[in-house]
């Protein structure tokens, strides 16, 4: 088996149409492509076979084999889903169609997203021909480690979305590219288009903060102390702030700054603050950097909130002693 990278290349594209591929890097199972039709491009349809040549460490192409596409195409299935009938493609059909009448424009994040940290991507909607339709954005592709929310519309009559993504802790790090993907309905049926490839950076975290369990008794403060380890790229100071409090509990934001190994939240509760074990806290770390903000979330410790130890009730008085008077016997 092979596991090392490989290039694709769409060798027989209609006139006007060119093709967006990055090289498949080692292990990965998919790689966007996205096909680009020129303004002036002749409304033209064709089959183009699909070749992936192998590569070696530096990039260069590794011996003389060569991959090529197959599909195999299920026309007819019997009972158990026997295949009675099947036909193989091994080439992809293209067709130059009427523009579309809308597009879509794809703001990077402009600074880095990080491991365990979270960003926006800023879609803007051109509308073309009197379209005002709802539009539908997926991000189809992103880097490994990466989510993005899927589904989310461009209602009629805006022309601009944000789309939120997160990193999880293990995200491969280093330039990456996403693809967003746009459908609406402006005809009879569905009408879907592309971004081109956009520019992510998936870097290392700045910190990471470890938060210890907090109890307190309904209606009293206490605090929740956090542990800060310092990782390189951290720069200048962050804003802290602790997130996923239950209902009437309150706690400030805190300035990370460039010295001291802690932080100590102090938590408010009030009388009618939910009693039990919190599990949902998290915390987010803000920095303001020259590229930009980047954010950070990052796990917390459980709080615990328990019921008022009771009144003690005070003791009821011991009975005083009595004096009894001793009976005296009269003589006889």
């Amino acid at each position: 088996d092979y596991g090392g990278g490989f290039t694709v290349e769409l060798p027989e594209l209609p006139p006007g149409v060119r093709a967006e591929i990055l090289p498949v890097r080692a292990g990965d199972d998919r790689v966007p492509v996205v096909l680009h039709a020129a303004a002036e491009a002749e409304l033209v349809q064709g089959l183009s076979s699909l070749v992936s040549t192998m590569q070696d460490a530096d990039g260069q192409a590794a011996g003389s084999a060569r991959g090529g596409y197959r599909q195999d195409v299920e026309l007819v299935l019997g009972r158990n889903r026997t295949v009675f009938w099947a036909h193989s493609v091994d080439r992809l059909p293209i067709a130059v169609v009427d523009a579309a009448p809308y597009s879509i424009e794809v703001q990077p994040i402009a600074a880095p997203l990080v491991q365990s940290g979270s960003g926006q991507i800023v879609v803007k909607l051109t509308r073309k021909g009197g379209f005002k339709g709802r539009v539908r954005l997926r991000v189809p592709y992103l880097p490994p480690g990466v989510n993005a929310s899927q589904g989310l519309w461009i209602e009629e009559g805006k022309d601009e979305l944000r789309i939120p993504m997160d990193a999880r802790g293990n995200a491969r790090l280093g330039a990456g590219v996403l693809v967003v993907e746009a459908e609406a309905y402006p005809g009879q049926g569905p009408l879907r288009l592309s971004s081109g490839l956009i520019p992510l950076e998936v870097r290392a975290p700045y910190v990471r903060l470890t938060m210890q369990a907090a109890s307190v008794e309904r209606g009293e403060a206490t605090g929740m102390h956090v542990k800060v380890e310092r990782m390189p790229g951290f720069k200048g100071t962050a804003q802290v702030q602790l997130h996923g409090l239950p209902h009437h509990v309150s706690a400030a934001a805190l300035t990370l700054g460039a010295d001291g190994d802690s932080l100590d939240f102090s938590l408010e509760t009030q009388a009618d603050s939910p009693l039990g074990r919190h599990k949902q806290l998290f915390c987010t770390a803000r920095f303001e950097t020259e590229e930009g903000v980047v954010m950070h979330r990052l796990a917390a410790a459980p709080l615990i909130i328990n019921a008022p130890a009771p009144a003690a009730v005070a003791a009821a008085p011991k009975p005083k002693p009595v004096a009894v008077e001793a009976a005296v016997k009269k003589p006889k």
